[in-house]
């Protein structure tokens, strides 16, 4: 959302003016304030009380499923490619490595995309490894429209 913020594409309606999509956000009932590089805890709960989600885009606007798909299948690919390198003594710590590079690299990209519901459900869904359905999510949810 930051660059888009910044060319002034579209409005920053966080609470703070910290360009999140979350308001009165909690971990474990301590009240923070989300950054761009915020980690959820290993353990906890997270509460917020209010997301906004995007208008429905324009036809133009829309992320192409054709991209969807393409996005699918390469951070498939990448989570495959690097699970070759998991040393079998460590494969929980391994898994969650990976979830959190990939999770991090979704991070990064996901302003440039408008995502319908389903599209963000499989993104989520598509790697079983909680770092990345959480970083997905958290990432995804703020450029999330509802159909």
């Amino acid at each position: 959302m930051s660059a888009a913020v910044k060319a002034k594409e579209c409005v920053d309606r966080s609470q703070v003016g910290n360009q999140s999509c979350f308001r009165n956000e909690r971990v474990n009932n301590f009240k923070f304030e989300m950054t761009p590089n915020w980690r959820l805890p290993d353990q906890g709960i997270f509460e917020f009380d209010f997301v906004y989600l995007l208008e429905r885009p324009t036809i133009e606007q829309e992320t192409p499923q054709e991209e969807i798909v393409s996005l699918l299948e390469w951070f498939e690919a990448t989570y495959e490619h690097l699970k070759q390198f998991i040393d079998p003594k460590n494969k929980d710590e391994g898994h969650a490595q990976i979830g959190r590079i990939l999770g991090e690299s979704f991070r990064g990209i996901a302003e440039y995309f408008v995502f319908s519901a389903d599209q963000l459900t499989s993104l989520v869904d598509l790697i079983n490894e909680e770092n990345w359905k959480f970083e997905v999510f958290m990432a995804g949810i703020g450029r999330l429209w509802d159909q």
